[in-house]
């Protein structure tokens, strides 16, 4: 889709009319050449994705495995977020 957009536009065709030609919103057609025209063929490239960092580190995540694996607490079948959080005390409910 990115190589058809420059195409298209190197034809002189404007945003909408691409947008309308490859049923994409005119803004992707709008990023798309903008990238091209800054950067050449490299803007097309995909690019990774920034996110927000995650909350739970990897070695939270281990330990809290390490608590789902045990047999749960004398009188209960299982346990749950609100448990584990307790019963690590740095891990906030949510994360479990």
């Amino acid at each position: 889709m990115r190589a058809q957009i420059v195409l298209l536009a190197a034809e002189g065709q404007s945003t909408r009319s691409i947008a309308d030609e490859l049923d994409v919103m005119p803004r992707a057609v709008s990023l798309w050449r903008g990238r091209f025209a800054r950067e050449g063929l490299g803007g097309l490239e995909k690019r990774r994705q920034r996110g927000p960092k995650p909350k739970c580190t990897a070695e939270a995540g281990r330990r809290i495995l390490a608590v789902i694996e045990r047999p749960p607490p004398a009188g209960l079948a299982r346990c749950d977020g609100p448990l584990i959080a307790a019963e690590l005390g740095d891990v906030h409910v949510q994360q479990v």
